[in-house]
């Protein structure tokens, strides 16, 4: 079953392959479900980073052009890559119910 349009997914599926090389990251939402199961995939990528990774990524896409904004009502940090949307959540910057901080020990 596809929710989303094959071509957008494959951008999304694109861009995380282009990311996994460049960071750590722990791979949360629609891409971590497909991951493990393979029904669903994803438009959109949603992580869990830590602090210091997370400032060598907005490094690197700040030297493509691309910036991370701060999303105060949803409590992460977002940003585009290729029409992509990145969902960023940090250590002490997140609302969801396993806090990031829970993952990075």
């Amino acid at each position: 079953m596809e929710l989303w349009n094959e071509a957008v997914v494959q951008k999304s599926y694109d861009v995380l392959n282009k990311i996994k090389d460049e960071l750590d990251f722990v791979i949360i939402g629609g891409w971590a479900s497909w991951f493990h199961t393979k029904t669903v995939k994803s438009k959109d990528i949603d992580m869990y980073i830590n602090f210091e990774d997370f400032f060598n990524f907005q490094k690197i896409l700040a030297d493509r052009g691309i910036f991370i904004s701060l999303n105060q009502k949803l409590k992460r940090y977002e940003a585009k890559i290729d029409e992509v949307d990145l969902d960023i959540y940090t250590p002490n910057y997140c609302d969801l119910i396993i806090p990031c901080k829970d993952v990075f020990f």
